[in-house]
């Protein structure tokens, strides 16, 4: 049957695929309520949740964590998210959680998250990270934590992303 195939051909398929039979198109967010915590440059958040086009990246500031708050304007079915990164200041560990506005670093360590993703360096450039549809059923919002980790080979400690897209359909 052939080689198999790398596991980014295959996730557009499926997102493709999924797309297709559930209706699944670009959510629009509430960039004017949207936060997020350790950022050197926060006032870079509008334009990373926005198509402004602008290439602009969020980063962070202490250490390689971001924690970002994103509100809907109305309740959601979330089916995937994507990000674009700068490839040496890519986030490699993404946790997501729903509906818990104002969480802090504190909260993420101490809370469940509602789904957790290794994120490969394709995953980084725009490809859609598929959610277990099942749990975002409906979703007003999503705290984003994001970390680079610290065994990175350019001992870099900042993450940054420059592009953040949610899909899924409106509940």
């Amino acid at each position: 049957r052939g080689d198999p195939q790398p596991s980014s051909v295959l996730d557009k398929r499926r997102f493709a695929a999924a797309a297709m039979s559930l209706a699944v198109e670009p959510l629009a967010v509430d960039a004017s309520k949207a936060s997020v915590l350790n950022s050197a440059n926060a006032d870079a958040l509008g334009a990373v949740l926005g198509d402004t086009g602008s290439s602009v990246a969020l980063r962070s500031d202490a250490d390689e964590q971001l924690l970002l708050y994103v509100p809907f304007p109305s309740a959601v079915k979330l089916h995937s998210l994507a990000f674009t990164a700068p490839p040496s200041h890519a986030p490699r560990t993404l946790k997501v959680f729903i509906n818990k506005p104002h969480m802090t670093f504190d909260d993420v360590e101490g809370m469940c998250c509602t789904q957790a993703f290794e994120v490969s360096p394709g995953q980084t450039q725009g490809t859609p990270i598929l959610t277990k549809y099942v749990n975002f059923q409906f979703v007003t919002s999503v705290t984003l934590f994001l970390d680079k980790g610290e065994d990175d080979e350019l001992d870099d400690e900042v993450s940054a992303i420059s592009k953040l897209q949610f899909f899924g359909s409106v509940s």
